[in-house]
């Protein structure tokens, strides 16, 4: 709660000592996304990818400091640093009268996307979250999450909850790149030149629901501060069949990812499941 008092342009000064320490001295999880890099771009030369994980672990240390100065922002300052590129996608958002399914992944400033989502987007905002095994972190996570109006929603609760919602439009911002606890009923496809599973949940959700579905592409304009695009995957999720909607949203998060690499979560053990076999 201190630390989030202190101007950015400070945190900053802190991230590059922990860029130093954590990357350049104890190599935190170094092994782990050299893996990653490699196995997911086998075009690229060492050099580009060292270039990569360099950038990678500054931004991290980056979204740490972020998040923290995130938890007492002042929200015009929020909206400065997280923003919408195209304005004309917010008036459009507010003109559907269908709820939305926004999926995102973890690039850019995840935690500030939930943070941010009802003030840039003017819409009102469920964010879809695992439960944290702590429970005093969990509590203060979950409070300073929806401090600005975004209502932090289980992922075990989050269908109950739309399934009462009676508001027209509002969002579900779902996080969707994250590791399936088991494979049984994931989504398979070809990401990132890997085998990858996926949760398919929030695409039955939307099919059941009928939603409106887009994909929060994120580029990261320059430190500190970040640019979303709305790309459209469908107006009515109902009219798709999960598998198509699964597809259309991974290959949307993969374009995402390789504009700008150096921003997604390289550090997760994101492979750990092998597809089984026919």
């Amino acid at each position: 709660k201190a630390l989030s008092k202190i101007p950015l342009s400070i945190l900053f000064v802190l991230s590059d000592f922990l860029y130093f320490v954590g990357y350049k001295i104890i190599g935190y999880r170094k092994k782990v996304v050299r893996d990653n890099l490699r196995t997911c771009f086998p075009d690229k030369s060492q050099l580009e990818l060292r270039e990569i994980e360099e950038k990678f672990y500054k931004h991290l240390f980056d979204v740490m400091v972020e998040t923290i100065r995130g938890f007492s922002m002042p929200k015009d300052e929020l909206l400065k640093r997280y923003f919408l590129k195209d304005n004309q996608q917010k008036l459009d958002l507010l003109a559907t009268d269908k709820p939305i399914m926004m999926v995102m992944t973890h690039k850019g400033n995840w935690e500030w996307s939930i943070v941010a989502a009802p003030l840039v987007l003017g819409v009102k905002t469920y964010g879809v979250y695992k439960i944290l095994s702590n429970s005093s972190m969990e509590d203060f996570m979950k409070a300073k999450r929806g401090r600005n109006g975004s209502i932090p929603t289980p992922m075990e609760k989050i269908y109950f909850s739309l399934r009462n919602e009676e508001t027209r439009p509002y969002i579900a911002a779902f996080i969707a790149d994250q590791n399936p606890a088991s494979v049984k009923n994931a989504f398979w496809t070809s990401f990132l030149n890997r085998d990858t599973p996926f949760m398919n949940g929030y695409a039955m959700i939307a099919k059941k629901m009928g939603m409106k579905m887009v994909f929060a592409d994120i580029e990261k304009v320059k430190r500190g501060y970040y640019g979303i695009h709305l790309v459209d995957i469908c107006e009515d999720a109902s009219l798709m069949s999960v598998d198509d909607i699964m597809s259309k949203t991974t290959k949307a998060m993969e374009r995402d990812i390789i504009r700008q690499p150096e921003l997604w979560l390289w550090s997760h053990r994101r492979w750990k499941h092998k597809k089984p076999s026919e």
